[in-house]
């Protein structure tokens, strides 16, 4: 299975979407910074964090990394932050708190994984 880095700063946020994921059947990283060696299938990362931002992580991440798929999730839902999140590279956005059934249903997508397989 599929291994899934989810970087936030927030302990709760970060347990709850790793919570998701583990349901779904991925292997889960958790990580307040980014800051992550193990290999990582797929990223979901908040955009505020304090040592660096979500844009920040998803471009160093995209410059070593161009195919590694990357969810940005933020409580923002304006259209500036969303269009950021993918000039950056990000592959998707997602605005906490968010629906699990898309939100897996895109990582499956981002991974090519089918799961009835």
């Amino acid at each position: 299975m599929a291994k899934v880095l989810v970087v936030d700063d927030t302990e709760d946020i970060r347990v709850a979407i790793s919570d998701v994921l583990l349901e779904a059947g991925f292997e889960v990283v958790g990580a307040a910074d980014g800051i992550e060696r193990d290999k990582i299938s797929l990223v979901v990362s908040d955009v505020n964090m304090p040592r660096m931002d979500g844009f920040e992580l998803v471009r160093a991440i995209k410059r070593r990394y161009s195919r590694m798929p990357v969810i940005m999730a933020s409580s923002a839902d304006g259209q500036t932050v969303r269009m950021g999140a993918f000039s950056f590279g990000a592959d998707d956005y997602f605005v906490k708190p968010f629906d699990s059934e898309k939100f897996i249903r895109r990582v499956y997508d981002l991974l090519n994984y089918d799961p009835a397989h």
